[in-house]
């Protein structure tokens, strides 16, 4: 079942926002030999004094890059959610108000070798409010009903606990470029290796017959989970008012930081045109 009314972020940036919430980091990983908690910061950007509750929720990942709710493991998904614990689980906020929420994973001797992913759940609470009842400005003789419909907002990141080194490594496939309604793309399919999953970023570098190479198109924060071995991706291109694509080629890089923020190269195609 498509849970469209999340914001999912693998997703995937420093930050967050989401309906006036910021969250620092957006994607926790716990490693095996990592420290057993991590603190998020919360902060509430709106206007108003905003109240959220965290809980935990559950998604496969498709080709696609989409998610779809799920409530039971199996081979390819081991749930997070069980060996987590999260203080405070509900939060009232003030406007620029932050809060410290912390993360911490318990770790059992049983546990099977592999990695666990759920997703924390922040899902504002309204405030109540007359949705039902009489209609003040009805007459004696008639009886007015008013109907409020208010969406409840809410955001997921990915809490990864693994108790297996990680080892995943994606390779480019099936590198195309694309022109579709006047816009230019890349499509590649990401195929990932190992027992982990993969998180890192896909660049294209314009490379002309002559002149000044240029990046014409970055995707920063891209997962490829446990759940999937192939991941379909389309990568819009930029800089076109200085490049018209009929000639050179497009250099293609997965790109993932280590523990510094450095920056390598673990996959490399090449589309000529």
């Amino acid at each position: 079942m498509k849970t469209l009314f999340l914001f999912l972020l693998s997703i995937f940036s420093v930050t967050t926002f989401s309906q006036n919430l910021l969250i620092t980091p957006n994607r926790i990983v716990f490693n095996k030999n990592s420290k057993p908690k991590v603190l998020m910061n919360i902060v509430n950007t709106g206007e108003d004094t905003a109240t959220y509750s965290i809980s935990f929720i559950n998604y496969r990942m498709t080709e696609d890059g989409d998610f779809d709710t799920i409530t039971e493991e199996d081979s390819l998904h081991m749930f997070s959610e069980k060996y987590l614990r999260v203080f405070p689980r509900k939060v009232k906020l003030a406007p620029g108000e932050p809060q410290v929420v912390a993360v911490q994973v318990r770790k059992k001797s049983n546990m099977k070798l592999g990695e666990y992913r759920s997703h924390a759940y922040f899902r504002g609470i309204e405030k109540p409010k007359e949705a039902l009842g009489q209609d003040e400005k009805a007459g004696s003789d008639t009886l007015g009903f008013k109907l409020s419909l208010t969406p409840i907002y809410g955001m997921t990141i990915p809490v990864i606990f693994r108790n297996i080194e990680d080892n995943s490594t994606v390779d480019i496939e099936n590198q195309k470029y694309v022109r579709d309604n006047m816009i230019d793309y890349v499509d590649l399919n990401l195929i990932r290796y190992g027992d982990t999953s993969f998180y890192g970023s896909v660049q294209v570098e314009y490379i002309p017959v002559s002149g000044k190479s240029v990046i014409v198109g970055r995707i920063s924060g891209i997962g490829v989970y446990t759940d999937i071995t192939k991941r379909k991706v389309r990568i819009r291109l930029n800089n076109t008012d200085v490049v018209n694509f009929l000639s050179g080629e497009l250099i293609i890089r997965v790109i993932v930081k280590d523990q510094y923020n450095r920056e390598s190269v673990v996959s490399k195609a090449i589309i000529k045109l």
